[in-house]
Order: structure tokens, then sequence, then C-alpha cells
């Protein structure tokens, strides 16, 4: 109850006992970032009043580390222009915190491991047309980040999910093979 037919959800974060649905609203056109709360355990939602987001066109991946929330998304319906935004209150005020990641760089997934962020995503090169999945990290929480050059990578695939488990890196791709890869 309270989301939208219209709505796609992409990714869930708990925030100090709330659930926070990160996703793309259709609105005829194109597409909205749209940040929805549960406080009832996802019986019924409340889209959240945001500010610094209004550019954004999907909400790709959300992430709580520390007294910080990170989210990825698309700030074109047609283009392949990505971003990284934080926000230190609990989704109200957002900013863009992309230093490092090239903006035809599609975030998929956050990970946290200790203190260290990663994010795992697809990145198009338009000129030639090519795309490949990449890993980058942050160490200081989100404000920078780094290329982590995973060996394994296949080149020309998508990124599709990406883990921490067992002190492992899980990474999911998919190309023409349909084939999963282990950093």
């Amino acid at each position: 109850m309270g989301l939208p037919s219209t709505f796609a959800i992409n990714e869930f974060e708990s925030v100090g006992g709330a659930l926070i649905a990160a996703g793309s609203n259709f609105i005829g056109s194109g597409y909205e970032a749209r940040l929805y709360t549960s406080s009832n355990a996802g019986a019924s939602w409340t889209q959240m009043a945001t500010s610094g987001l209004s550019n954004l066109k999907t909400g790709n991946a959300i992430i709580r580390v520390d007294n910080r929330l990170l989210l990825s998304g698309a700030l074109s319906n047609f283009e392949y222009l990505f971003t990284v935004f934080a926000s230190t209150d609990n989704g109200k005020t957002w900013s863009v915190s992309n230093s490092g990641l090239p903006a035809a760089f599609n975030v998929k997934d956050f990970v946290q491991v200790g203190t260290d962020i990663y994010v795992a995503g697809t990145y198009t090169d338009v000129d030639i047309p090519e795309i490949s999945a990449r890993v980058y990290k942050s160490t200081n929480g989100g404000a920078n980040w780094v290329n982590v050059a995973g060996s394994g990578l296949p080149q020309l695939c998508n990124a599709t999910a990406f883990e921490y488990f067992n002190k492992k890196m899980f990474f999911a791709t998919y190309n023409y093979d349909n084939l999963s890869y282990l950093l």
C-alpha cells in the first residue's frame, strides 16, 4: 500500500527501524528516481521528501555506511550519464559524491568490507561502442573512488550483482555466454 504501480523497486536498505525502497517511477516519457519508506515492515509505504535528487532519473542501488546513505542512479533517461549521491540526514538532503567515477559508469550494487565501500557496475564507452564490468573502491565514505583491477573480469559484459561473503567477493555478470564470475 502506498507504492504506485508505475514505481519499480531496484534496492532496499534498512535505516533506523525503517525500510527504504529506491527505484524508478515511470512518468510517461521517462523516469524519475524516488525513495519510499516503510516503518511497519512493508505493510504501507510513504514517498520520502528529498532535496538534491531532482535531476536523478533512476534510483539503482542504495547502501547505509555509518551515518551516510549512498544512492546510485542515472542522470538521463536516454544517455549514459550516471552518478552517486550521498546523504548524512537519512535521505532528506543529497549531494553528488562521485569523484573518480566516470560519467558512463552505471553502479549496480554497493558492498561494504570493513570501512571500505566497493561499487560494481557497467562502464559504457559510447565511442567504440563497448561495455565492460568494473569495480571501484572508496576508503573515505564514498567521497572519492578509485578503479580496482579485478582479475578474471570478462570484457564485453554487464555487471548485475555484487556481494562480499566469507572473505570473498562475488561478482555476477552476463554476456553472450551468460556466465558469472568470482573476484
